[in-house]
């Protein structure tokens, strides 16, 4: 979903994309969190429930998958962001309920812990009514007076922010006159360090 405010030349879209949200559930899911480098607060641990895939697999073939995700998720947002700057055709995901990514190819180890917790994802962000697809559209609504006041203290240009649950991951690039970022909600309802100052 993309929901574009606009005010004289600035122009401000929100998307939740579903690919950079599995990655970030099937991390956690699948016990990778602590394995891969990231810090999590209990109050944060996302999902709640982990799939199980450590007691599945040997240890080698647990640490390798851990430490494939980063290579895995630096994939999937430099494929995003040559999406977002018009670089590459917006993906059909359709297929992604018949199947999972391709962009695993390269990572066997990972493909086995994305196996285990794709259909966990999938009930997750298309439950319906509170699932987290819906919850994160719906927060672009419920913030978008606040959204549309602080656009018009940022620099002319095309602005475009992904929502991700996952509250560890916050990444920002900026090239005038257009700027992206992927935050958690949380640092998406501050606003205040939405500038070209705060990317990098």
């Amino acid at each position: 979903m993309e929901r574009p405010n606009s005010s004289d030349d600035r122009i401000m879209m929100v998307s939740a994309p579903t690919m950079l949200n599995s990655a970030c559930f099937v991390q956690h899911a699948a016990g990778l969190t602590s394995y891969a480098g990231y810090h999590v607060g209990v109050q944060y641990h996302w999902p709640y429930h982990e799939s199980g895939f450590r007691g599945t697999v040997d240890t080698e073939t647990f640490m390798d998958a851990a430490y494939q995700w980063p290579r895995w998720w630096d994939d999937l947002v430099n494929e995003r962001y040559n999406v977002v700057t018009g670089n590459l055709e917006i993906p059909d995901e359709e297929w992604m309920h018949q199947g999972l990514p391709s962009s695993l190819d390269p990572y066997p180890e990972l493909r086995q812990a994305v196996a285990m917790v794709w259909p966990m994802f999938w009930g997750w962000w298309l439950y319906p009514y509170v699932g987290g697809k819906m919850a994160l559209e719906s927060a672009v609504g419920n913030r978008q007076q606040l959204v549309y006041n602080n656009l018009q203290e940022m620099a002319p240009g095309r602005w475009h922010w992904d929502l991700v649950f996952c509250q560890d991951i916050r990444i920002m690039r900026y090239q005038a006159p257009d700027g992206w970022g992927v935050v958690h909600p949380s640092d998406f309802w501050r606003l205040d360090w939405m500038t070209p100052q705060a990317f990098v």
